[in-house]
Parts: C-alpha cells; structure tokens; sequence
C-alpha cells in the first residue's frame, strides 16, 4: 500500500493549537441539573374576553380588531338588473370605508341579457375642489384608475353572472403641478362663512367607485371589427353604478399622560414668545413680557381625538408693573388683560395664489394660579367646541366641520392649532377670537386632531 493510501488511526489525531482541552475534574464541577417541574396544572385559564367578575379599565383597538368576523358584512348596490357588492364593511358605517392602502373587495353581478355584455370596467377616482368668493375655484384629479374586469374577445364566451375583484387605494398621487408626490387626503368636505371677511370657502376631497357595463342591442358578433365598433358607441348601452367612498388613513392614538404642576409637566413640550408693549394687547409704557407655552408631548407625536382634553400652561415672566394687568387688585374686580388658548384649524388653498382661512375650533380663557413676584401661571384645558357645548364658535354652516386630521395635499393644506393669545379684557368673553375687534398678540403649536377616532376607536382616553 502507497503511502498516499494509509490511514492514520484515530488514537494519534492531532489537535489543534487553539482548541482547550477539558479535563474531567472541570466536567465534575458542573451542578447538576434536574427538569423543570410541571406547572400547567397550576396555571389560570386565559380568555381574550372578561368573565362575569372581570372589568375591561381601557382598551385601545385599530378598526380592524373591534370589528368581530360576526359583524363584517357586504354593502349592496343596485342598478336595475345589475348589482355592486362591496365585501369586508363595517354594517355600523353610513357607507363603504377604507384605510391607508385599503383593499376594495366586492362583486359585480350581473342580471339577464349575459350573452350581450360587451365589457365590465370598474374606475377608483379621487378628485379635489376648492371654492372661495372673490378667488375663484380650483380643482385637481388625485386618481382615475380604470380595470378591465371583463371583455368579450370571443363571442362564444358568455360573461359570467358574477365577476370578483379586488383594488387597492394608492398611498400616494402625484402632483403634475407641484412636480411631487403628495399622500393621498383624507375624505374631507367643509363649507365655511367668515362674517369678518364677507368670504365663503367651500372644500371638498371625494373618493367614488364605478361600475360600467356595456352591452350591445343584440346577439354578439364574433368579429373584433363589430366588436371595437359597438365598444365605441354604435350601438351600445352603458350602465353606470357608482358608490361613494370615504377614505380615512389610519393614525396613532395619544398615550395617556398625567399632567400635572407644579411646572413643569413631565412628558411636556414648550416654546416661547414675547408679547411686545407697543402691539396694543398692553398698557401704554408696559414692558415686555414672555409667555413660555406648555402641551402634553402627545399634542405633537400622535393624533388626538375630539373628545380629548387637552391640559394648556402658561407662565407669563416680566416686570411686576407689566404683570398687574393680568391681576385683579383692590382698585379693579377684573385684570386689565387676559390670557386665552383656542384650538384653531388652519387651511392653506391655492385658488390663483395662495390664501389662508381660519376656522375656530374651541376657545377657553385660562386660569390664573397662585403668582409669584416675577411670574404668572395659568393654567386650562382646551376641548373641541361640540363637545364642550359653546356656541358662536363658527356661522352657519349647513356641512358639517369635516372629521379629519391634518394633512398636505398640495393644492389643500389643513393643520390643527394650539394658538395661546393675550387680549384685553374688554373683548367678549362668549364669542370666538376671531369675532374679537381688539389687537391681540398670537403664538401657535401645530397638532393632529382627528375627530374620526370617536367612530374607530371602542374608548378615547384622555391626555
């Protein structure tokens, strides 16, 4: 046997350099181990949902978990001898709702005269509009996505009495205009009537569904030059079904936080701003003052719903001259000034250029604590007008304030306000900041407020 060919035993191998060699006395070291014992006799029985003894404290569910499979249902739609079956609905919702990148499942069945049904085409649209007296109206097309569901290629082939499909909501369109890509808005439509500026804006962002079906007036014919030319017109007949949409993309709730003095508020955030004696909101011959504003960290990292409170501090730092108008003494039974905090709905349009309009949300005057020699404290809570029961806040406005947070759509911009403002206590303490002819000096912190969380959500809880 060739040396190439031995084999060399086992007893002999080397070991390499780097590779400890253990020896028994460390082996008999180790503590002995022994199973884990059996515990699921002791174990208590788990349930998702609580006994007869059992109370649900807080529960905070996306609109996906609250609804149970029992309670998901089929929104119909009836053209006719045709029908529009839209799948996965909520039955508690005025109509057929979806979120960020929403899937739109449903049917399209059809009634008799199958054997002339030239085409089935369903086209997912979202358009913009946007009215303003004295600027004119713009509009802008977010979407108009078309899907052949079914087309007659061979006249030997009957179209079938029902025809699935499944579409999905975009995240994003783009702006021809603004040479971007925007996120697709919410479902929105607000009429607003400012008695100061004898102005109307009317806004509106809608989503629809449509079916067509064309059918031409008699037996098919099997050539595609017939067929292109019914497709055409010559001889067809459409039915159009279209159903509304309402378009929510989803967000992240506000945490519960405990805010409490003395100042400052853990889980906080504050800016600043000076209140300048010649804007007229002080005394002639005041000094300047500095406001430092105080909100919950949430009011800027997550959505708030309507129905939230939302905990405002102030504190007001300056001359104790400058300060006293905000104080009421022995000589007057009221301050000179006062301090209010508004939740407040701004909305930037592009209507032949740009222009803002403001829409008052909710309004309170905040509370003076025990002061100090050098600075003021104030304190309040700000709540959404048709929740805390005020009135005046807006005029008549025939559509409701519209659900939504806040968004950039390009053409339409909205963004929630905290706005914290000083003003004489002359102005009327009943009506809205902006009905207030007296000069008031403004400081603002954008925020999300959605209104639509009060209809996703099993409970809401306070900041």
């Amino acid at each position: 046997m060739s040396q190439s060919s031995q084999l060399v035993p086992a007893a002999h191998s080397r070991i390499a350099p780097h590779m400890p060699i253990l020896s028994s006395p460390a082996v008999a070291q180790l503590p002995p181990y022994t199973p884990a014992p059996d515990y699921s006799d002791s174990l208590p029985t788990y349930h998702p949902n609580p006994t007869s003894s059992e109370l649900v404290l807080e529960q905070s569910t996306t609109r996906s978990q609250s609804l149970r499979p029992s309670e998901i249902g089929s929104i119909i739609h009836k053209f006719g001898r045709d029908t529009l079956v839209l799948s996965d609905q909520d039955p508690r919702a005025k109509g057929p709702t979806y979120g960020r990148h929403g899937l739109i499942c449903g049917s399209v069945q059809l009634g008799d005269s199958r054997g002339t049904v030239l085409q089935v085409i369903l086209k997912l649209t979202g358009r913009m509009d946007a009215r303003r007296t004295g600027s004119g109206c713009a509009f802008k097309k977010m979407l108009d996505n078309s899907y052949t569901l079914w087309s007659a290629d061979d006249a030997a082939v009957k179209c079938p009495g029902s025809i699935p499909f499944t579409v999905a909501f975009p995240a994003q369109f783009h702006d021809t205009d603004e040479g971007k890509a925007f996120d697709l808005p919410p479902t929105y439509t607000v009429l607003l009537d400012s008695e100061m500026s004898g102005k109307v804006t009317y806004l509106k962002i809608a989503y629809s569904l449509s079916v067509g079906i064309v059918r031409g007036r008699g037996k098919r014919d099997a050539g595609r030059g017939k067929l292109a030319a019914l497709l055409k017109g010559d001889g067809a007949n459409t039915t159009n079904i279209t159903v509304p949409l309402t378009y929510i993309p989803a967000h992240s709730i506000a945490p519960p936080q405990d805010v409490q003095l003395p100042f400052l508020p853990q889980e906080s955030i504050q800016s600043s701003f000076t209140v300048n004696s010649t804007t007229g909101a002080l005394a002639p011959g005041s000094a300047d003052l500095h406001i430092q504003l105080v909100t919950p960290t949430a009011t800027s990292t997550a959505t708030l719903a309507e129905s939230t409170s939302i905990p405002v501090h102030a504190r007001l730092t300056g001359p104790a001259a400058s300060l006293n108008q905000f104080v009421a003494n022995e000589g007057r039974s009221e301050p000179k000034a006062r301090v209010t905090a508004s939740l407040v709905r701004k909305l930037l349009l592009k209507i032949n250029g740009e222009e803002e309009v403001y829409q008052y949300l909710g309004c309170t005057d905040l509370v003076l604590l025990p002061p100090s020699t050098s600075s003021l404290y104030w304190a309040g809570e700000l709540l959404h007008a048709s929740k805390s029961g005020m009135s005046g806040l807006k005029n008549s406005t025939p559509i409701p304030t519209a659900l939504v947070g806040s968004f950039d759509a390009g053409m339409i911009r909205v963004q929630d306000c905290i706005v914290i403002s000083t003003l004489p206590a002359s102005c009327g303490k009943s009506g809205a900041p902006d009905k207030c002819p007296c000069v008031r000096v403004a400081h603002s912190r954008p925020l999300n407020l959605d209104m639509h969380l009060e209809s996703r959500n099993d409970s809401v809880t306070e900041l």
